[in-house]
């Protein structure tokens, strides 16, 4: 099974990450449209989404203090070994364009 996992830190409140992930308002700012919707969610804790393709994504937050937070993607069920490394990439540059979102 082929996956891509990234991961990242941001000097907000782990609701606040959750949030911008949960909101479609906000999500339209910084995904581009290719994750579809939301399957699950626990606030503050995790949410399951549709990718391309059938494939799943799996989005874990974790507090790390009152005003820092993180979050793991576990992109899965991708076709092959070179979807995988596109889509690292894809969530490197929609993890820049989130941290953009949350400067306040």
């Amino acid at each position: 099974t082929n996956e891509a996992n990234k991961s990242r830190t941001y000097n907000v409140p782990v609701t606040t990450l959750f949030d911008s992930w949960a909101n479609a308002r906000t999500g339209r700012r910084w995904l581009d449209g290719r994750i579809g919707k939301v399957r699950t969610a626990t606030p503050a804790k995790s949410m399951r989404l549709d990718g391309e393709d059938r494939s799943i994504v799996a989005v874990g937050f974790m507090s790390k203090g009152r005003s820092k937070s993180a979050v793991a993607v576990q992109h899965t069920k991708l076709r092959d070994r070179d979807t995988a490394n596109r889509l690292k990439q894809y969530w490197s540059e929609r993890f820049d364009a989130l941290a953009e979102v949350l400067v306040f």
